[in-house]
């Protein structure tokens, strides 16, 4: 007969309000204590316990011990009671006559009811005691319970034997409760060595450290966290690498000094080398100086003094091979620097290196990387705090407190906006402003962008001096002016044009941490650093802006223009006036042309929203880059020189056409006007009398042809031509204006060889683009939001070099140009919001003249092309043969297309890798996704029909959609995918009506098969057999089964759980040992269990409090921990649509362990935590064995790779437990509540880790239970029924497994 562990009523979580208490992170002032020290003092007072008190009080660990060496009265006294509840963590140590002692026994009590309701930590210690005496109640243990049963049976007063008799069960249960805790055996160990060891332990589970942690530290939890992490894993057998790169200022070295102190003494040896850059540069024998003290620390001293570097190098790699050591070298700017302190000879394998730097590229080109042995590296990088952990550290030193005091609350928000997270900033500004009144903030405030020689400025400046040329520093500038913000491609295209290598020097840049490439390819960089960069450039000249290289401010940009100060020094300018408007500046000042005169080097030139005036003759001819925002004409000036451009934005301009006006092929030559009129005149006359006199009457019967005022007659035409060129030649006036068009129309095409990108986004007026052939080096088209735009010359076809198309939102092209396909570089087209589902238009791709009306009679020289016959069609069917072949990623998002606006075959672009169909109407993948052979990226985000993803292509590594949390669907993968990222925006959320193949599987308990019920040892649900539920599914009100993780689950209401549950547990935790199978079959193996527990919900309290963050999971939480074999795994279950509406209810689960997670013999504790008002009534546990002689009808399920027994270490926490909660899927960290902390004391609240990478199946594994042969699964074809769906998977002609329910208790064990 099993003994069940009960917890007392009223203990659980879900009984009592929380404490005060937040869980492993309170701090001394939540606590009196950290630690109560709980002893049988005639046993180990002496001894044992005063060497650990001694450790943990040199350890600053602040721990109460009860001096009374002889115990009064029978109750605990007031003053332990006290000290257990002002204590973080207890101590126990369990020794031969501890359980002798009620005093002992009921501060046992009490402080596992504290653990229940406040997380407070217990360490059990067993001090020459078996855990299975302490559990089971035999030794000394037994003795001891016997004696008080004894007493107990001796009191003649019937209240105080009552009083025993409960105190007798409290004592059972606690003892069995905290052998069952996860303790430090002493048996076998020397008592110092075991001593260490768990003040390291208490150490690390308070996290004792982050007291020490000074203002210099906040908000570097998460960074501390990580590098403990790094330091504390040994799996490497070679030397661990660790490099903290940033920024100057930005915490590296508070951060790698701070891990140092703390676990330095956990080393053979150690050095902390500091500030190497400035001590090499300042002294010239700074680097033997600093070899000389690593020499020291590692190695025993020597007399002799050594003054060659390689001398001393030799030394250090003789000491590093020997020892297994923990180095921090801060501020390594050099490789001579790493070469001298670190050899090339290797380390001992377990070594640790933390070295901090500005350059990250520095570590690996060291000489130790050079080696057959390489080390193993990581980087790690610091970027600034977030805005809270900034207020706090500004307020830290600026007020001495956490909050900014009354009145300073906006001007505090502004300094912390300025400072973008850099720690530095933050105190220095903090220290400066302490003590001081708003108005001294204030102008501090406003005279941040004008100090030059701060502290902050000088610790940036260092990154920008190492750089290794003026190519860099110049690049540096360029972009610190112009650049941040804008796409990197896009930079690198101006830029190299100016003569700057940009390929090697951004990668100095971002190496050095003075830039770093955001998610959509842009440029960022930090405000200080910016700042920075801007000042090297205003100190070219400090008073005098325009003998500057570059102007970017506006205000000085403006004045240098208005005043014509502009000089040959300057390369770059930029002026907004729309930000001069802000300032209540002049904006309505017109420019004059002749300001630019002297500015010969001009290569980047931005003028939004800037009206000028004058001949642009003498303009700047090496101009690189024009930006011309708001371009209030309609065309180009004719004179301004162009050719040599590379990059042209007249983005939200009043453009109508671009080239349009140089490129008509169809004009008039006014000159001949004179040659031809009388001409003219006489054929007209002469058609006149031949109608007249009948002559081709008879040859064109059709009375209109010689009816001059038809309008279609040939004769109208003719009179026209000839009454409109007499009209110019009577009047000399109309004549010359003719000319001079003619004249400019004549000239030669203005050629623009150099432009590489032209943007003309947002020009609302736009109507055409032709004449591409003037653009032959185009690289970039640009042409969003143009809500005119009608045509797209099919000379589209002479820009060969044309890599990037983006025509999204113009919403009138509904036709491309149809040998837009031809091209055979273009690797980016966005075509989002574009009409593709609209009616078609008629485009032609030649200019049109109107030349007006001329007395009443129209002119009219349109002429038709076939140039876009080719209209896309609304079904696409067509569109994908016009795309070209060389496509790379492609947009139709917002696009109104259908699932059945799709071809059936786009294997046409074969290149493909990269499609974007956010935000249309499919209720499906269109099945053409399919047929793209190197798809990668896949986003259907926003999409809010989407019901079903089924089969996306294999060679897929990242998939994002959005699920409408109305809708019900699925998303199917094929066995052979590759590994996943998943990015889905709202797919979490709604994962309780999303079936996700691999991640969780959704269905109405009456369409699951019988035998998988029988399976589950769920034949016998009394509510399937009494509630009539409805076979069409998934409606609200319908019992459902979840699968995920290898756990099966249902809940539905009733008041008690199934009579097979034949061993149970009155509250939220049941305690057992897995018995052994009657059976002798080797088959015969413990694979899965039952779980089940009823619940109900409280009445809340008339005085209602706020539930303290985090306290309470949402959903059920179930957690079941081996204790033998140190292994716990979380499960967080969604709940299900079905809602029981206050009333009882009832959670069905089934657990599938891998080979070897759960034997005969291990010791199981399983406890259920529920949100806030709920509590658990009864929980029970039964077995599931297997013997190998039935089908294994599970195949399918045992084949998903994110199970237990499967791939689970994206959810692992620390060894051997895991939370399993299926957001992980889509977030990349585990978050840690002080609900998970009762069970998972000693983690961090996040856990930053790696991408996890998703893969739906995989291949049956021998280590996995229910099925040690090789499994072949059935692949599903697209239009398999549901009901073979369901079933694939299954195992065909392999032997089958038995299973059967152990429902008897002869099998259970204490």
């Amino acid at each position: 007969m099993v003994v069940l562990s009960e917890i007392p009523e009223g203990s659980s979580s879900s009984h009592v309000p929380p404490s005060s208490t937040h869980g492993h992170s309170s701090s001394t002032d939540d606590h009196r204590y950290d630690v109560f020290l709980s002893f049988r003092g005639v046993d180990t007072r002496h001894s044992f316990t005063d060497h650990l008190h001694k450790a943990l009080i040199d350890a600053n660990i602040n721990t109460f011990l009860d001096d009374e060496e002889i115990e009064t009265g029978e109750d605990l006294k007031p003053e332990l009671e006290t000290a257990i509840k002002a204590s973080q963590a207890s101590i126990i140590v369990l020794s031969k006559n501890y359980a002798f002692s009620t005093w002992c026994l009921d501060e046992l009590v009490l402080i596992l009811e504290q653990r229940m309701t406040s997380n407070h930590i217990v360490i059990p210690i067993f001090y020459h005691v078996e855990p299975t005496h302490v559990r089971k109640q035999q030794s000394s243990f037994g003795d001891a319970m016997a004696k008080h049963k004894q007493t107990m049976e001796e009191e003649t007063n019937v209240n105080k034997r009552s009083q025993w008799a409960q105190k007798m069960d409290r004592w059972n249960k606690a003892l069995i409760e905290v052998a069952n805790l996860k303790g430090n055996d002493a048996n076998g160990r020397l008592e110092t060595e075991f001593i260490e060891e768990v003040v390291k332990d208490i150490h690390r589970r308070l996290h004792i450290h982050l007291r020490s942690i000074g203002p210099q530290l906040i908000g570097m939890e998460n960074h501390i966290n990580f590098v403990t992490s790094w330091l504390k894993d040994a799996s490497s057998h070679t030397t661990d690498i660790l490099t903290i790169y940033g920024i100057g200022g930005i915490g590296k070295t508070s951060l790698a000094k701070h891990v140092y102190g703390l676990y330095s003494h956990e080393f053979h040896t150690s050095s902390y080398i500091e500030d190497i850059t400035r001590k090499c540069n300042g002294k010239f024998n700074g680097l033997l100086d600093l070899q000389e003290q690593l020499c020291n620390d590692i190695s025993k001293s020597s007399s002799i003094k050594v003054h060659d570097v390689s001398v001393y190098t030799a030394k250090i790699e003789n000491a590093l091979a020997r020892k297994r050591v923990f180095l921090v070298l801060d501020d390594i700017s050099t490789l001579v620097q790493l070469d001298a302190l670190l050899g090339s000879k290797g380390f001992l394998p377990g070594s640790k290196v933390i070295i901090t730097t500005k350059d990250s590229w520095l570590t690996e080109s060291c000489s130790l990387f050079k080696t057959n042995i390489k080390p193993k590296h990581e980087r790690h990088l610091l970027r600034g705090l977030d805005y809270f952990a900034s207020l706090q550290l500004l307020c830290s030193h600026a007020f001495m407190c956490n909050q900014p005091k009354v009145g300073y609350e906006e001007v505090s928000d502004k300094l912390v906006m300025y400072c973008k997270g850099h720690p530095l900033a933050l105190e220095v500004l903090g220290k400066s402003l302490h003590n001081r009144d708003v108005s001294y903030w204030e102008g501090c405030i406003k005279g941040l962008k004008k100090e030059i020689s701060s502290p902050i400025n000088n610790v940036l400046k260092m990154s920008f001096e190492s750089l290794p040329s003026k190519n860099d520093k110049e690049l540096f500038k360029h972009i610190a002016c112009f650049f941040v913000g804008t796409d990197r491609d896009f930079t690198e295209t101006i830029l190299e044009a100016c003569d700057i290598n940009t390929r090697s020097g951004i990668t100095n840049l971002i190496d050095r941490c003075l830039l770093n490439i955001g998610f959509n390819n842009e440029l960022r960089m930090h405000q200080l650093v910016q700042e920075m960069g801007r000042f090297e450039v205003r100190q070219e000249s400090l008073d005098k802006p325009w003998k500057r290289s570059r102007l970017w401010c506006h205000k000085e940009s403006f004045r240098v223009l208005k005043q014509k100060k502009g000089k040959g020094n300057l390369v770059g300018l930029s002026l907004d006036m729309r930000m001069l408007e802000k300032e209540k500046l002049c904006a309505s000042f017109e420019l004059k042309t002749d300001a630019f005169n002297n500015m010969d080097k001009l290569r980047l030139l931005q003028l939004n929203y800037v009206h000028m005036n004058g001949s642009y003759e003498n303009f700047p001819k090496e101009i690189s880059w024009l930006c011309m925002h708001g371009y209030p004409l309609q065309s180009l000036p004719l004179n301004l020189p162009i050719q040599n451009l590379v990059a042209l934005d007249l983005s939200y301009s009043n453009i109508k056409s671009f080239v349009g006006c140089y490129s008509n092929p169809q004009r008039f030559n006014v000159d001949a006007v004179s040659k031809n009129l009388l001409f003219f005149i006489c054929l007209y006359w002469l058609f006149y009398f031949l109608f007249a006199d009948g002559l081709l009457r008879k040859q064109f019967p059709n009375p209109m042809l010689g009816d001059a005022n038809h309008p279609t007659s040939p004769l109208s035409h003719l009179y026209g031509i000839g009454l409109m060129l007499l009209l110019l030649y009577s009047n000399p006036q109309r004549l010359e204006t003719w000319k001079k068009l003619d004249g400019s129309c004549l000239k030669e095409k203005r050629l623009l060889g150099s432009l590489k990108i032209l943007n003309l986004s947002f020009c609302k007026q736009l109507h055409s683009l032709g004449e591409f052939d003037q653009l032959p080096a185009l690289e970039r088209l640009i042409v969003r939001n143009c809500i005119g735009l009608v045509e797209v010359c099919e000379s589209i076809e002479q820009c060969v070099d044309l890599i990037f198309i983006d025509l999204s939102y113009c919403k009138k092209l509904e036709r491309l140009p149809r040998n837009i396909g031809m091209l055979k570089n273009v690797k980016t087209m966005l075509l989002d919001g574009c009409s593709l589902g609209e009616s078609q238009i008629q485009i032609r791709d030649t200019d049109s003249l109107e030349l007006g009306k001329a007395n009443n009679i129209d002119i009219n020289t349109r002429t038709s092309s076939p140039a876009f016959v080719g209209a896309i069609p609304s079904d696409l069917k067509l569109f994908a043969s016009s795309l070209p072949s060389s496509l790379v990623s492609l947009s139709l998002a917002n696009s109104n297309l259908s699932t059945k606006s799709f071809p059936m075959d786009w294997s046409c672009l074969s290149m493909l890798k990269e499609l974007y169909l956010d935000g249309n109407p499919i209720n499906s993948m269109p099945s053409c996704v399919r047929t793209l052979p190197r798809l990668e990226i896949l986003s259907m985000e926003n999409c809010k029909k989407l019901k079903s993803v089924e089969h996306p292509p294999c060679t897929l590594s990242r998939l994002l959609f959005s699920v409408n949390g109305d809708l019900q669907g699925k998303v199917v993968f094929d066995p052979e995918m590759s590994p996943l990222e998943l990015s889905p925006r709202r797919v979490a959320s709604a994962a309780f009506s999303y079936e996700f193949e691999g991640i969780i599987k959704i269905q109405p308990m009456v369409c699951v098969e019988e035998k998988v019920l029988r399976s589950l040892g769920w034949s016998n649900l009394d509510f399937l057999n009494e509630r009539h539920l409805g076979a069409n599914s998934q409606e609200f009100g319908t019992q459902t089964m979840y699968y995920e993780f290898g756990i099966f689950s249902t809940k539905y209401e009733g008041e008690e759980m199934p009579s097979w549950f034949r061993h149970r547990s009155v509250g939220p935790s049941i305690s057992f040992t897995i018995p052994s199978s009657s059976s002798s079959s080797p088959y015969n193996l413990l694979t899965r269990l039952n779980f089940c527990f009823s619940a109900d919900t409280l009445k809340p309290p008339d005085d209602c409090f706020p539930v303290p963050y985090g306290q309470f999971p949402l959903w059920p939480m179930m957690t079941i921990s081996n204790i033998t074999k140190n292994r716990m795994w979380i499960y967080e279950r969604y709940t299900d649509r079905y809602c029981v509406g206050g009333k009882c209810w009832v959670v069905l689960s089934h657990w599938m362990f891998g080979m070897n997670e759960m034997e005969a013999g291990d010791h199981v504790t399983i406890t259920v935590t529920l949100p806030y008002n709920e509590f658990v009534k009864e929980c029970g546990v039964s077995f599931v064995y297997d013997n190998g002689e039935e089908e294994d009808v599970l195949g399918y399920y045992k084949s998903w790779n994110h199970i237990i027994g499967g791939d689970l270490s994206p959810f692992q926490t620390t060894t051997g437990q895991y939370i399993l909660n299926h957001l992980r899927f889509f977030v990349s960290g585990i978050y840690l509540f002080p609900y998970h902390h009762k069970f998972v004391p000693d983690g961090p609240d996040f856990q930053a880790q790696k991408e996890l990478w998703f893969r739906a199946l995989s291949p049956r594994k021998p280590g996995i239970n229910g099925g040690a042969h090789e499994a072949y699964f059935l692949t599903p074809k697209p239009f398999l029924s549901s009901h073979e769906q369901q079933v694939r998977g299954n195992l065909q002609g392999l032997p089958s497994k038995f299973s059967r329910v152990l429902k008897d208790s002869d099998h259970w064990s204490l």
